[in-house]
Order: C-alpha cells, then sequence, then structure tokens
C-alpha cells in the first residue's frame, strides 16, 4: 500500500492514537498487525512503517560499513536505536512510547503524513510551524523548480 494524504488525529487521554481505519486492514494483513515507531534523522518527528517495511531499512541501516564512521553509528543509534515494535490493539490504536513522544513533542493532537511506504508523525504545532514557515520561503521556489521538471 501506498501512504499518502495528511490526517489529523487526536491522542486520547491515555496517550493512544488509532489509525485511521483505511489503512488497519493494510497493516494487519500484511505486518502482522505490527508498525515500527521511530525518530526521523531530519527532522523533529517520527516515523512510522509497517514492520514488513521497517526489517528490510533496518538492514540496510545496520549493514553499512561504521566501524571508523561516527556518522554512520549516530544514524544507526538514532533510526534503529530509537524503533519500537508496536502492535495495534482491537480498536486501531497504539500508544507511543514516551520518549518518543517527547522527542517529537506530542501532546494531544497529532498529523499523520503519508510518505509513501511510511508515515511521518508530527505534532500539530511543529506540523502547522513548519508548512507555514516552508510557504513561500527560497525551498517552496526550489521545490516548485523541481516540480516543474516532472510534469509532463
Amino acid at each position: 500500500m501506498f501512504y499518502r494524504g495528511t490526517y489529523t488525529l487526536s491522542v486520547d487521554p491515555k496517550g493512544r492514537i488509532a489509525i485511521p481505519k483505511m489503512f488497519r486492514e493494510d497493516i494487519s494483513t500484511n505486518s502482522a498487525n505490527t508498525i515500527v515507531v521511530t525518530m526521523d534523522v531530519e527532522s523533529d518527528c517520527l516515523l512510522l512503517y509497517r514492520f514488513c517495511d521497517w526489517e528490510p531499512l533496518e538492514k540496510k541501516v545496520m549493514s553499512l560499513p561504521n566501524a571508523t564512521n561516527n556518522k554512520v553509528r549516530m544514524l544507526q543509534r538514532r533510526l534503529v536505536g530509537s524503533a519500537r515494535a508496536i502492535e495495534l490493539d482491537g480498536q486501531g490504536r497504539i500508544v507511543i512510547p514516551e520518549k518518543l513522544k517527547s522527542f517529537a513533542s506530542i501532546d494531544s493532537s497529532i498529523v499523520l503524513v503519508g510518505q509513501g511506504s511510511k508515515f511521518e508523525v508530527w505534532s500539530e504545532t511543529r506540523w502547522d510551524e513548519m508548512f507555514d514557515s516552508f510557504s513561500g520561503s527560497a525551498d517552496m521556489e526550489e521545490a516548485k523548480e523541481l516540480l516543474q521538471d516532472l510534469v509532463l
């Protein structure tokens, strides 16, 4: 399944979020009802993968030569070291571990952003700030130029 779209979700008082219903069957069928949540290496958000998509990525990251490369070791520590496999409960909810919630500044509302084989999980506040700062920026102009090259 290709994850696309943006979904604003509430975090309940017990810290649970409900995965949108349209994705639950796919996660259940193709990933034994298990997802992996980890820290992003570029932004202050979390990444959410189906377990079946996470395993090959994890193997690739851990096979990088790291004996003398501190950047590779830091990547492995952040991406794999912070990863947690979480099973969806009967209502399709997950509990994001406190350490990960703290890293991403998640409180009562999140934004789930489809990115193909994964979702980004943003605090709603950080998402709005990031999105607003991108609009009208030089980065936005570069993105528009890239998009023009892709349009047929």
